[in-house]
Formats: structure tokens, sequence, C-alpha cells
């Protein structure tokens, strides 16, 4: 930034060099705070990103398959079902689902391909065998695979209908791009939305209609608005089988009228 010396005569010359101070000084203050409001608000989507890794099949396999990971990675832990996401250099839960349904089709799956005779009567292979080879048998169950993947993705590429979220207690959509919202496709039931005015705990922030409550009670945690030193901050949640969205506690017990609360998650009903 360029000042300039006005040195003491008070003339055209010292009025035109002046002007130019006080406008390179706001300039640059303009700079500074358009650079801090950038690095408070990278630092925000920073602490609530997830980017997705393949399954694991226990905790120890986290640290073991992925030892050079980054913020914000995320994978799930087959034989417990529960989501983790590496936050402040460490593997926190966030979610906790059943992994029952997944584990069982890739079982079928992995049993699928890896059971040849199972395409054909035993009668049949007995009159195929001086036909069929290994690769032509592998090659159906290639096609076969794929056909059944192709179907799963057709499936869960279809557009969700979502409904809006009835709020009480005097709690509140966080914004209108964060209103919460339901959907159910098959026997899961999809949440998304962020809620604002949470002052307390065990506070009930909504009740869900029968067909969408949960088997069992559904607990999980979500990541919430930085604390006073840009330190990330999570809240527990939990959907009862009554069908109440209910927030358990937050780090440090800390809540607020106008931090931000997601309640983003999903859950089997059956």
């Amino acid at each position: 930034m360029k000042i300039h010396e006005l040195g003491n005569k008070f003339d055209l010359e010292y009025r035109q060099k002046l002007n130019e101070n006080f406008k390179n000084l706001n300039n640059n203050v303009e700079n500074v705070i358009d650079k801090v409001v950038q690095e408070a608000f990278e630092k925000v989507v920073d602490s609530a990103k997830i980017e997705w890794l393949p399954p694991v099949n226990t905790f120890n396999d986290l640290e073991i398959t992925y030892p050079n990971v980054t913020e914000g990675k995320t994978a799930m832990v087959r034989d417990s079902g529960k989501i983790y996401r590496f936050t402040n250099e460490e593997w926190l839960e966030i979610q906790d689902i059943d992994p029952t349904i997944i584990n069982a089709v890739e079982t079928q799956i992995e049993n699928h391909i890896n059971d040849l005779p199972m395409h054909v009567s035993n009668e049949d292979r007995l009159s195929w065998d001086s036909k069929e080879t290994p690769e032509s048998v592998g090659d159906q169950i290639l096609i076969a695979k794929t056909e059944l993947r192709n179907w799963v993705n057709q499936e869960l590429q279809k557009p969700l209908v979502w409904s809006e979220i009835t709020l009480q207690n005097g709690v509140q959509s966080f914004s209108d791009g964060w209103r919460p919202r339901v959907a159910k496709r098959a026997d899961i039931v999809y949440i998304k939305g962020a809620v604002k005015n949470i002052t307390a705990r065990n506070l009930v922030v909504a009740t869900l209609p029968p067909e969408l409550w949960p088997v069992t009670s559904h607990a999980y945690v979500q990541s919430t608005s930085l604390d006073s030193s840009s330190r990330g901050r999570f809240a527990r949640w939990a959907i009862s089988t009554s069908g109440q969205i209910i927030i358990e506690g937050t780090t440090n017990n800390e809540f607020g009228a106008d931090l931000w609360f997601p309640i983003t998650c999903s859950y089997p009903v059956s």
C-alpha cells in the first residue's frame, strides 16, 4: 500500500496526496475484512463437510486402511454399523445405522458370484457340460451382477418426495434453505435440514407421523456451530420409538438461540 509524504505546504498537491492516502487506507481495510470473512467461512465449511470412504470391517481397520486420512473423511464400520468422521485428528462417531441390510445384500451378491452351478439346474448342467465353459459361465455371472447393480442404482436415483416437518417447543428452521423435511423410500426414512433456538438438552424438536417411527430408538451425532475459538462442536440426537426428534446434549452442554443445529440423518423403520 502506497502512502504519500505530505510535507508542510498546504496546497492542491497536498490535498490530492491526502485524498489518495485515505483512499488507499480504505481499500486496504476492505481487503482485510474480506480476507477475514473468507477464512471464517472456510473454517465453518471444513468442520461440516463429509467425504465418504469405502466401509471397513472393524473400528481398528480405520487407522490401518486409511493411515493418511484428512479432516472430513467418513467411513462405516461393518461389524457395528457405526459411521465415523475424522475430526480434529481422531475418528469420531457421528451416526449409528443398522448394517444388516447392506451386509446381507453384499453377502448374497458374493454367494451368487462364487457359486457358479446355481445359474443352472443339475440336469441342465450335465447336458451343457460339453458346450459350456468356465469362461462363458463367468460372463453370465458378470452380466447378472451388472444388471442387479444397475437396478439398485436406478432405484436409489429415483427422486425422494419430501414433506415439511412441523417444529415445536419454540424451535425454528435455521433458514429457508435449511427447512427440516422428511422422506421415505422402502423401509428407510431420510431427514434433512437444520434448526435454531435450541436452549436446553432433552428438548423435543418435532414429532414424526407413526409410519416414520423407528422400531428401536435411533441415536446419532451431528456437527453444530463452531465455538468462540473456531473449534468443532457436536450434538447428540435421538429419534424415539414414538417419533420424537430429541436433542439429548451438546459439546460442553452449550446451547444458543442462533446456533446452527443440523438434524440430517437416515434410519430403518423395520
